[in-house]
């Protein structure tokens, strides 16, 4: 064992001088490895590959994968205790061992291990899996490097707000490139830039606004991609990327810190870190559960393949957890297939409530370190943000349910039993808080409720959350400070805490903005769209804004410029009207002076 120890040391004692040099290079070269790997499996994913073609595909791969076997061994050479890295890295060493011994069998033995596995356990195709998993791994990769990469974060002198609006434009960029191939559609050609665009912007922003009809149009390879866009956009891609550098080390940046602050609503900087974890965990946890649950009750009962009634379940498990509102039902849940199955509206209603709760709520209510803290202090209870999502967001499903249900009872409700009138109330109420989901024609709705699906839509979902609108912290806000004026008190108090006046200033900034950007989309959507009525096109504004994706069926035959216009309001509304600001505006220094007071008549 001496003599073993003496060779190690030897070893590292010559190949300490290169050490830095040679995995530096390693990390950079990693990047452009995993990047140009990628863009041949999205080439071989989005178009019709000849074989000669596929064939370079898979040469490229498999250099993909020596590299990262020989990447592997040579930072176990370089390593003063070998041993302890293998440890710490044991889910990267057995997949690069499967991939040694399926590439060593296959090249000198001719021997696929895979194929053989899958004929002795009777598990089918095993190969299409691993090409799968070979892309989702060759993707996390990647994003391990992207995430790596946010560390120059800290030398660039850009807000975390700019940063963050870039990291949308990114992967709108990115998702219509992706839906612009063929294969991406059923037609098997490249469908119109500004059809793909809007989509991408849509799925990004969790919207749900579609020109084209999503189950009928996309291909399941396109509903894959819309799917992933999805999952990016709730939870911001800067995100993931963090997220994955969490796992390969254990402290990040200061700059990074702060933009998951930003993004999170996490107390601190230090506590940010630690809420991204758990928002992943809870994220993961509700999309899994729903799935399941979506599929046990309805989607594995449809007379189709395993593979697509799982993907169904995902599909619109992840879209309500984001409320999103994408469907990959040919028409939506108003389509002949599900308009009537209410277990399944049941569903995908709680999992938007729980997607619109915000993540930093969801973790006060379930997290047992903070249940197990309430029994030692039982005086702390609930934060008051998360009072204030509970008891705004029942209030308003169950006003916005009572409104429809009285409302539309003798006009889209009639013919319907009580049990589906009360639960087709209750979804529509539920799905305006910014979800887009509908069971009922929406165009077919009377104008009073229309007005109220705008007041609710305005609102929208709680903060911290993929839900849109003004939020209801905000609306709570505005509301408390009117009041506490009309009533002549100096202070903004509730639930026995006093509210700094800032909060109250910033929650009616908040308001300013959104109805600033809806006026003047709807200003110019009038101009553009002159065939339409102004509730269609308020409701299509105000719908865009709060990413909601409810339509009254006029987002299809909007020209050119009213789609940008409506593009726009989507990505305004995603990233914040605020963040938007405060990317743009350049912040001032607080003034050692102050001016006179001047009083003035108000009102």
């Amino acid at each position: 064992m001496t003599i073993l120890n003496q060779i190690r040391e030897w070893i590292n004692i010559r190949l300490y001088p290169s050490k830095r040099r040679v995995l530096l290079f390693l990390r950079y070269s990693s990047f452009f490895v995993a990047l140009g790997t990628l863009c041949a499996l999205v080439i071989n994913y989005g178009y019709e590959l000849s074989g000669e073609d596929r064939r370079m595909v898979y040469q490229i791969v498999r250099f993909s994968l020596v590299f990262y076997l020989i990447k592997y061994v040579i930072k176990i050479i370089y390593d003063f205790h070998p041993l302890a890295f293998i440890k710490n890295t044991l889910r990267e060493g057995l997949i690069m061992l499967i991939i040694f011994v399926n590439l060593l069998t296959i090249h000198f033995f001719d021997f696929n291990v895979l194929t053989f596995l899958g004929n002795l356990f009777d598990i089918g195709d095993i190969n299409h899996f691993f090409e799968v998993g070979i892309q989702v791994y060759f993707l996390i990769v990647f994003l391990i490097e992207v995430g790596k990469a946010t560390s120059i974060l800290e030398k660039i002198n850009v807000s975390p707000s700019t940063l963050f609006i870039f990291s949308f434009i990114i992967l709108i960029t990115v998702g219509t490139a992706l839906l612009m191939m063929p294969e991406m559609n059923t037609a098997g050609v490249s469908p119109r830039f500004i059809d793909a665009l809007f989509t991408s912007i849509s799925a990004s922003c969790v919207t749900g606004l579609t020109v084209v009809d999503t189950g009928n149009f996309w291909s399941v390879k396109g509903q894959f991609v819309i799917m992933v866009l999805i999952q990016f956009g709730g939870l911001s891609i800067i995100s993931f990327a963090t997220l994955l550098v969490l796992f390969t080390r254990n402290n990040i940046g200061i700059r990074q810190q702060s933009i998951m602050q930003n993004n999170l609503l996490a107390d601190s900087l230090s506590s940010s870190s630690g809420l991204l974890k758990r928002i992943f965990y809870y994220t993961f946890f509700f999309e899994i559960i729903g799935a399941t649950l979506l599929y046990l009750s309805y989607y594995g009962k449809v007379d189709s393949s395993v593979g697509n009634n799982i993907f169904n379940a995902l599909f619109h498990s992840i879209s309500a957890f984001n409320n999103a509102g994408f469907s990959t039902h040919i028409g939506g849940f108003t389509s002949d297939e599900v308009d009537d199955v209410y277990l399944l509206h049941i569903l995908i209603a709680f999992l938007i409530i729980f997607g619109s709760l915000g993540f930093s709520n969801i973790f006060d209510l379930f997290s047992i370190r903070r249940r197990r803290r309430e029994q030692r202090k039982p005086w702390l209870g609930l934060k008051i943000d998360t009072k204030i999502s509970l008891y705004a967001s029942s209030i308003l499903i169950l006003v916005g349910a009572v409104l429809f249900y009285l409302l539309e009872e003798k006009n889209v409700l009639s013919g319907k039993d009580l049990f589906a009138k009360i639960t087709t109330s209750f979804f529509q109420s539920v799905t305006t808080r910014t979800a887009g989901f509908n069971t009922v024609d929406v165009g077919s709705l009377q104008m009073s409720t229309m007005i109220i699906f705008i007041f609710l839509m305005f609102i929208g979902a709680s903060p911290g959350s993929t839900g849109g609108g003004i939020k209801t912290n905000t609306f709570v806000l505005i509301f408390l400070g009117t009041y506490t004026i009309i009533r002549g008190r100096a202070r903004f108090e509730l639930f026995k805490r006093t509210i700094p006046h800032d909060l109250v200033l910033k929650a009616y900034s908040i308001m300013l903005f959104a109805i600033s950007i809806i006026s003047l989309g709807i200003f110019l959507l009038s101009l553009f769209e002159p065939q339409f009525s102004l509730i269609q096109i308020s409701f299509e504004q105000v719908s865009a804004f709060a990413t909601v994706g409810l339509s009254t069926g006029i987002t299809p035959h909007l020209s050119t410029a009213g789609k940008i216009i409506i593009m726009f309001t989507m990505f305004i509304g995603r990233v914040g009207p605020l963040t938007l600001a405060y990317s743009l505006l350049r912040q001032t220094r607080a003034n050692a002076y102050k001016y006179p007071e001047a009083r003035m008549m108000v009102g």
